[in-house]
């Protein structure tokens, strides 16, 4: 079992509260039935892993960001990071 920062349950409590509404809106287009994925697309069927990559990729370029060559887990732990 992993302990959470209470900050990052709190975020995840609201996006779940976003997403619920988003849900609403959609009405009959959403497939995901009952089921709340933090990676989902807008209609609520769970995100291939290579899409949340892809969107990252092109976050970090329009950003001019530099793509870290590490994973990400990995950058946290040099830093520092206490998650």
């Amino acid at each position: 079992m992993v302990a959470l920062p209470d900050p990052l349950v709190n975020l995840l409590k609201s996006y779940k509260e976003q997403c619920t509404q988003e849900r609403l809106e959609v009405k009959e287009l959403w497939e995901g039935g009952k089921h709340f994925f933090v990676f989902s697309s807008w209609h609520g069927k769970p995100m291939y892993p290579s899409s949340i990559t892809q969107w990252w990729r092109r976050f970090l370029k329009r950003h001019e960001f530099p793509f870290p060559t590490s994973h990400l887990s990995h950058l946290s732990f040099e830093r520092g990071s206490t998650c």
